[in-house]
């Protein structure tokens, strides 16, 4: 695969930075950004980005779907993912946004894998394009988490973003 330049929006810097980390071992070139704020200052510098991967609820001026707007004023066709763990005010705040696939936090990296390679119109000659040393590859799916979602703590580090292995991951509420 060509290495796809990504611009990858969240709020949560622990999460940004995994998401990121795991997109650039798959071998994608994740570019990070914190809010839609500053990824619309990345737009406006011109980087050729052809996948937009944006969280729905944003700090700043704009959410993910006024995000996505505004990056179609810059890449008119770049295909869009939005991430949320608000699935009902995504759907309040929907109405007059680009189109794109919705994941729902924590999901699978198998599902944000199969949504990137789909969405860059990638073949799918094998179940998904996996790095060998990624999660796939040892026959663990993964998930993606956040404090805020499911995970499983390090000892003396709560806040830490974690890929949990494994099918069965507990969760907790607190």
């Amino acid at each position: 695969m060509d290495q796809s330049q990504i611009l990858l929006v969240d709020d949560d810097e622990a999460l940004l930075g995994a998401l990121t980390d795991f997109l650039r071992t798959e071998g994608y070139l994740a570019q990070p950004a914190s809010s839609g704020d500053v990824a619309l200052v990345l737009l406006q510098q011109r980087v050729p980005f052809r996948l937009l991967i944006t969280d729905i609820v944003l700090p700043g001026l704009l959410d993910g779907f006024a995000l996505a707007r505004r990056t179609r004023e810059f890449c008119p066709s770049i295909p869009v993912i939005y991430t949320t763990g608000h699935p009902h005010v995504a759907q309040i705040r929907l109405h007059g946004a680009p189109f794109g696939e919705v994941l729902v936090k924590p999901f699978r990296v198998e599902r944000l894998l199969l949504a990137v390679s789909t969405a860059l119109g990638e073949r799918h000659e094998h179940e998904w394009y996996v790095n060998p040393s990624s999660s796939k590859a040892r026959g663990n799916p993964g998930v993606i988490s956040t404090p805020s979602t499911s995970m499983r703590r390090d000892e003396g580090d709560a806040n830490r973003v974690a890929l949990v292995m494994g099918a069965d991951y507990p969760r907790t509420t607190d």
